[in-house]
């Protein structure tokens, strides 16, 4: 990862939380109040055994966990008081330490979760799934935490992917291509379907091999549900760069040092650069309605009596017509971070509900025993 793609996606990270506490857009207890007047709700996504410590701090403060069906986040209609010691514990992407680790934890401290998953990326189970440390859970385990009434599994997307959202290129997918909005050890993934490609930077299984897709254009990307329009770029142009980087030699063709000066040439020679097609208006948003009904129909199919009514934005991001289409599709709670301070936002006809979360750590400004100050928390956690 470039120092400019390193120093992106810090900012992408930590800025939004640092803003909002610096602009107090979190709730009062991250201030050091004693009251709490809504459902605080946590966000983690891989955890480890200090998960524990968590549950301990909440098992001994008298903290109650609770599931999106359980609250139905009506808080502002509920005399205060009846959520003060209700909390949400929430997970996103479904990674195979929420089945090692934090299941059996809940399970033994008596509390419960929800946990956002992609079911387009979720595995078939398989031996080969059980030894990958860095892979997601499979549906097997999914089905055994969604019985045990532990973990309430609700939709983040098909495919927690990046679109194409312009026809600037950035650059060009290469065997060390990063984004800012993926982590420091995460690659790219390319997503093929429906004749489209877009970017992952989730995988279940074992590392997928990138010689398929070396080569394509990589235009300005955005999160699917963050962006109002879609670039498709021209197929016969990315397959000629395809195929132009397999007769050059694959991989090793990227050790040369005028390759992207070479490949835009080339992009250029096929007329690649200017004809794409761009989706926009309410042919996007058919395709963003596609994403959550197809993500939603395969939860309830593989879930017994499962009902998927909540959705989680993949990198907290959003644009208003798709949280309009979010609620449209009948989900009636979109989770975000730090983005939104309050849990109601009249955005569409149904009161979709926009809910702010916070990071796990965050867990331990809730008044009670053993609570640290905010410069406390921020000092442990950098």
């Amino acid at each position: 990862m470039s120092p400019i793609v390193k120093v992106k996606a810090a900012l992408r990270k930590n800025l939004p939380w640092l803003k909002a506490v610096l602009f107090h857009k979190c709730p009062p207890f991250v201030y050091g109040s004693k009251k709490i007047n809504h459902v605080p709700v946590f966000i983690f996504h891989q955890v480890d055994q200090s998960f524990e410590h968590c549950l301990r701090y909440l098992t001994e403060n008298g903290y109650h966990t609770s599931t999106c069906s359980d609250l139905h986040f009506d808080g502002l209609s509920t005399p205060l008081g009846y959520y003060e010691k209700n909390i949400v514990l929430t997970f996103d992407d479904g990674d195979i330490s929420l089945w090692r680790q934090a299941y059996p934890l809940l399970r033994k401290y008596n509390q419960q979760a929800v946990c956002f998953i992609c079911p387009g990326l979720v595995p078939e189970p398989s031996l080969e799934q059980l030894e990958n440390t860095n892979s997601l859970c499979d549906w097997n385990q999914i089905i055994t935490m969604h019985n045990s009434g532990v973990i309430d599994f609700q939709l983040h997307g098909m495919y927690h992917d990046l679109v194409f959202s312009s026809p600037l290129i950035n650059s060009f997918f290469h065997p060390n291509f990063r984004s800012p909005y993926f982590g420091k050890q995460e690659k790219a993934t390319v997503v093929s379907y429906d004749d489209t490609i877009s970017l992952t930077n989730i995988w279940p299984k074992e590392p997928r091999s990138l010689s398929p897709h070396l080569g394509i254009p990589i235009h300005s990307l955005s999160p699917k549900f963050a962006t109002d329009q879609r670039y498709l770029p021209q197929q016969d142009a990315v397959n000629h760069l395809q195929n132009f980087v397999v007769d050059n030699g694959g991989e090793t063709y990227f050790q040369q040092k005028d390759w992207r000066k070479t490949l835009n040439q080339e992009y250029i020679s096929t007329g690649g650069d200017r004809k794409g097609e761009i989706i926009c208006g309410t042919k996007y948003q058919e395709e963003i309605a596609k994403d959550l009904l197809t993500g939603q129909e395969i939860m309830e199919n593989r879930l017994p009596g499962k009902k998927v009514r909540h959705f989680c934005f993949p990198w907290y991001k959003y644009s208003v017509a798709a949280l309009n289409t979010v609620g449209e599709c009948g989900f009636t709670t979109s989770f975000l971070g730090p983005e939104v301070t309050t849990q109601r936002h009249n955005w569409h006809k149904d009161n979709l509900t926009l809910v702010q979360r916070l990071p796990g750590h965050y867990i331990y400004l809730l008044p009670g025993k053993g609570r640290q100050s905010l410069l406390q928390n921020i000092a442990q956690s950098l």
